[in-house]
């Protein structure tokens, strides 16, 4: 270290040579530069020479106002300096002045650092009282030129890209240029093209020997070409696409299972334009998926045009069969800043379904097709900071509302509305706690089923569907979706056409808080210790306690006595337990033992290992 000057702030050091360096102060409350002479003499001699350093610092400029930005190019013996005055940017370019104690100033203090020493606030802009030799101007209603060349072009238009070449001129050309500058009686423009400003804040500028040039690069319009971006094989458990499954009535989420991503996107030099493409090959070659997208970000309106296909096998009690879903989807979204957005889509969806041919009857019955116009506007705000991997500080959350109609009748339709909010608590360092709250309910003459339970992604338990919750068909189901994560549960041990859940985490990057060094590792980095608590339910009706929630009733059906009983059963379910995380071969895993907690009774331990990020 080698300043710690109370109640200053001494910023950007830059090496000048062996034994000088210059930094920024606002010792005086104006942000000048400074700089610093390394010096050394013998402490004490005994079988070696003991020296002692010594730091000499000085001011070495006297502005009135802040210096942003300085930059030393020692080998071209140059500094520059940026200021902005009037809403505008001003870069001076000077030659590197000799560094010496003789060349020290005496700086005057601000009223406001005369007040209060220690105080870090600058004195407001008077001029500058040393203006440099050259001056660029640089403002976003100007070009980015000196005020002696006048604008030819007005505005800069940034979506006109020109490049300088990366092959220099031949020796020929230069010499054959020459040539024709003196038979035109002209100087070449390489030699010529040194802007020097006439003025400064009022104050006269007179041309120097040292003036910069700037030599005009050969133009060459941007034609778009695409290249690789990024081209991904892995193991992956995940959908492609977040859009619903269809109910097909034997009451199961489908699980794609642990299976091969093939993934490659494709965009150009600007990345105003992006090709994304992938399949999903699952280990009996049945439940494949495919996608592709294209996506336009050249403006401040982002659209995308995807395509995505879906095949599964099913099964009911009377039949095999295979449902393949196609998706065409037209979206955009419209950032209002750096934190919320407002994103929409509308798309076409065709499911058909194909029964296997088991027996005669499935043999010649034909194939059921739907087809699905919907639209989905959601708002997002996100304001949070990633403090490491699965860390954050901050808040993130969206509201969203899609509507499903059916387009081959006039008033089938299914609606949804929902809303997922996140919260980021820094605790001490890098523990935070983690909280989320989502619910969602679905309206209308069609119905969406959440089933409550388990975790995104699981790997084991291997079987993680609870067959023996009743479903209320009497709902008039079309699209199936998991409310996740409840752990001490499998999937389903709630279900209805509404759902709300809350998640808690304690998330403790166990090495990182205990090791305040650097660590190399990505598995120790990343290792984490988690403890949790899930609280949530899933019901029909107006409300998880209302009579029209279907948990409520049960009922035992043995041909020709079918019973009805009524039961009083709590709605609301809970799982707590710890975790561990971390991060192996570019894979996030997690390991979780979970307690339920169901109408008061303790539920088994039940252990999840699964993939993926926060909750």
């Amino acid at each position: 270290r080698l300043t710690n000057t109370p109640g200053i702030n001494e910023t950007q050091p830059m090496m000048l040579d062996t034994s000088h360096f210059t930094y920024l102060s606002d010792e005086n409350g104006i942000i000048n530069r400074f700089a610093a002479t390394l010096d050394s003499s013998i402490s004490f001699i005994d079988t070696i020479i003991h020296y002692r350093y010594n730091i000499e610092s000085f001011p070495i400029t006297d502005y009135s106002r802040n210096i942003l930005v300085h930059d030393v190019n020692t080998r071209q013996t140059r500094i520059t300096e940026l200021f902005r005055n009037n809403n505008a940017f001003y870069i001076y370019n000077n030659p590197l002045p000799e560094v010496g104690k003789a060349n020290a100033l005496q700086l005057k203090s601000t009223p406001l650092r005369k007040k209060n020493p220690t105080s870090q606030a600058a004195a407001p802009f008077v001029r500058i009282s040393a203006p440099p030799a050259s001056i660029i101007e640089l403002d976003e209603n100007k070009d980015s030129k000196p005020d002696t060349i006048k604008p030819t072009g007005g505005r800069i238009d940034i979506n006109n890209y020109v490049f300088q070449t990366e092959f220099p001129k031949k020796k020929k050309d230069k010499e054959l240029e020459k040539e024709k500058a003196k038979e035109n009686n002209t100087t070449p423009v390489a030699d010529t093209l040194k802007y020097v400003a006439d003025e400064v804040e009022g104050i006269p500028v007179s041309p120097t020997p040292d003036s910069v040039a700037y030599l005009m690069p050969k133009q060459r319009n941007y034609d778009i070409a695409f290249s690789t971006n990024y081209v991904l094989t892995q193991l992956d458990n995940n959908l492609l696409n977040e859009t619903y499954q269809s109910f097909t009535g034997g009451a199961v989420y489908f699980d794609p299972g642990l299976n091969g991503l093939f993934k490659i996107g494709i965009n150009d030099l600007m990345e105003d334009y992006r090709f994304t493409g992938g399949f999903r090959i699952s280990g009996n070659l049945s439940s494949n998926e495919y996608f592709f997208s294209f996506e336009n970000l050249k403006h401040r309106m982002d659209q995308q045009f995807s395509f995505y296909r879906q095949s599964r096998e099913e099964q009911t009690a009377f039949t095999y069969f295979k449902v393949h879903t196609h998706e065409l989807k037209y979206s955009i979204r419209w950032p209002f800043n750096d934190f919320s957005s407002v994103r929409g889509s509308v798309a076409y969806r065709n499911d058909r379904e194909v029964a296997l041919s088991t027996d005669r009857f499935n043999l010649e019955r034909p194939n059921a097709y739907q087809h699905w116009g919907n639209t989905h506007i959601e708002y997002v705000f996100d304001n949070t900071i990633s403090t490491g991997l699965n860390l954050y500080n901050g808040m993130r959350y969206k509201v969203f509302g899609e509507l499903f109609k059916e387009l081959e009748t006039q008033k089938s339709y299914l609606g949804v509305i929902g809303v997922d909010f996140r919260y980021y608590l820094k605790v001490h360092r890098q523990i935070i706690w983690a909280n989320r709250f989502a619910a969602s309910t679905s309206l209308g003459d069609y119905k969406l089923i959440y089933y409550l339970g388990s975790t995104d992604n699981a790997i084991a338990p291997s079987d993680n569907f609870n067959y023996g919750i009743r479903v209320d068909y009497s709902q008039n189901y079309v699209f199936q979706a998991l409310a996740t994560n409840l752990r001490g549960f499998r999937q389903n041990i709630r279900n209805g056409s509404s759902f709300a859940l809350i998640n808690s985490e304690l998330r403790i990057p166990f090495f990182q808080y205990l090791l305040n060094k650097p660590i190399r590792s990505d598995f120790i980095r990343n290792f984490q210790i988690i403890g949790f608590t899930d609280v949530g339910t899933a019901w029909t009706g107006t409300s998880p306690y209302g009579k029209g929630n279907s948990l409520f009733t049960q009922i035992y059906d043995s041909n020709p006595v079918t019973i009805t009983v009524k039961r009083d059963i709590e709605p609301f379910v809970m799982g707590y337990g710890f975790g561990l995380r971390s991060r192996i071969l570019g894979y996030f895993l997690r390991g979780d033992w979970a307690w339920g907690l169901d109408d008061g009774v303790v539920q088994p331990r039940i252990f999840y290992f699964s993939l993926g990020l926060d909750f």
